[in-house]
């Protein structure tokens, strides 16, 4: 997993198939996860997060997209973010050589009970936008407790708008 997030996953297969030297390499990987990880989460605490009528905003342009996601899950399980609303969790700090940029959502199951479905409202969201706009703006998926979604940088807001005003309307 840690090879993946750090963008080696072929240093993850070569440690399946017994390389000694990859899995040397792999703890290093790992240490840097676990760096990259902590980090962030103090980076959270320090600058904070927005809040939103539906939701939670952390926007940290220095965190990677590939644990933005593990990150804003990791602050809603230790209480660096509040539970009673879903989190999001927006990098540019992409691979993507287009102007993409990555949103992550996480809630907590009892939010499922209360009818919140972070896929659904991602792709529900997505998909009129790129309705409105004749274009692929969000590509999207995931499922209700953790979703994720590739947006078109100029339409970041108002997949963030969105999303908060159909959770808000959600949560009542």
């Amino acid at each position: 997993n840690a090879c993946g997030r750090n963008r080696r996953a072929e240093v993850g297969v070569r440690i399946c198939l017994g390389d000694q030297e990859a899995l040397l390499e792999g703890h290093t990987l790992l240490k840097q996860h676990r760096m990259n990880l902590a980090t962030a989460l103090r980076r959270l605490e320090s600058e904070g997060y927005e809040e939103k009528p539906g939701m939670y905003v952390v926007n940290d342009p220095q965190t990677p997209d590939t644990i933005v996601g593990i990150v804003i899950g990791m602050a809603q399980g230790s209480r660096i973010v509040p539970e009673d609303k879903p989190v999001i969790g927006v990098s540019t700090n992409t691979t993507d050589q287009g102007p993409r940029v990555k949103v992550s959502g996480r809630c907590r199951r009892a939010l499922v009970k209360k009818g919140i479905n972070l896929k659904e409202a991602f792709t529900e969201v997505g998909g009129y936008l790129n309705e409105q706009h004749d274009s692929l703006i969000v590509e999207a998926g995931g499922h209700p407790m953790a979703a994720g979604a590739f947006i078109h940088q100029d339409h970041l807001d108002e997949f963030l708008t969105g999303v908060s005003d159909l959770l808000a309307r959600i949560l009542g």
